[in-house]
């Protein structure tokens, strides 16, 4: 069965970091919805040494994915209070419907209108597909990356499980954009890097899933942390030559698609 969802894994493959990963918005091949819930497991790594661990005090630029910007757009008053959360809404492509149903909530999205579902005829689950209300008949699921919101609707065989459906996790974010916690600003100015979602069995770094691809080969993300109102940061590990070397706290986010 492909798995249709939301991740940049091409990065994380040639470090050597990923072991059955799934792609909400692309395809991949499982044996079903069994295999696929087997396939969530985490290979442990071990605990993380003080030494390890670098905090990056949080500060936050305007800009565009892996664009390098004027080091004077970072002064104080050009930094944004807060961090952008984007609720995605998909755009059903015209002409493009399919049938399937959903069994749980999504991986992709911590959102309580977002689920994991699938289309047996196509062999293909879906992550994340969204519902407007409960009594929804059919969903709109992601075919594209989270800001390009191209989505097919599903029309569904059976309403939807919502005694499985996704508490409101705000953490749980579709993609992100950190500021490049690597590169030295006063150079070329701040960067900033996507990072999406990885679905399925990935590795783990410093005794953390490794749960976001990055642009940057050398970097991906453990986890965020949502702060409602203010900045936004996310737990980053560094790689080299496939192996996390440093773990960087309080990375800031700029903006998160959920």
């Amino acid at each position: 069965m492909r798995i249709v969802g939301a991740v940049l894994v091409a990065g994380l493959v040639v470090l050597g970091i990923v072991a059955g990963v799934t792609r909400p918005w692309s395809h991949a091949s499982t044996s079903g919805r069994q295999a696929d819930l087997a396939a969530q497991q985490v290979t442990p790594s071990p605990e993380s040494n003080a030494s390890d661990i670098e905090s990056v005090t949080p500060t936050v630029t305007a800009t565009s994915a892996a664009i390098a910007i004027p080091t004077a757009a970072t002064s104080p008053t050009d930094i944004p209070n807060t961090t952008e959360v984007i609720a995605v809404e998909l755009t059903p492509m015209p002409g493009e419907e399919m049938q399937g149903d959903c069994w749980i909530g999504a991986e992709a999205s911590g959102r309580p209108n977002a689920w994991r579902c699938d289309n047996p005829a196509r062999n293909e689950i879906y992550d994340p597909c969204f519902s407007f209300s409960d009594d929804d008949t059919s969903v709109v699921c992601a075919i594209s990356a989270p800001w390009d919101a191209k989505g097919v609707r599903m029309h569904l065989d059976a309403p939807l499980p919502l005694d499985r459906g996704n508490e409101d996790d705000l953490s749980r974010v579709w993609a992100l954009e950190i500021v490049d916690p690597v590169s030295d600003p006063t150079d070329r100015g701040l960067i900033i890097i996507r990072c999406t979602f990885m679905g399925g069995a990935t590795s783990a770094a410093f005794g953390e899933r490794v749960s976001y691809a990055c642009q940057n080969n050398a970097l991906a993300v453990t986890s965020v942390q949502a702060n409602i109102g203010t900045f936004w940061t996310a737990t980053v590990v560094q790689f080299s030559e496939g192996e996390p070397i440093k773990q960087m706290l309080g990375v800031p986010v700029r903006t998160v698609w959920r």
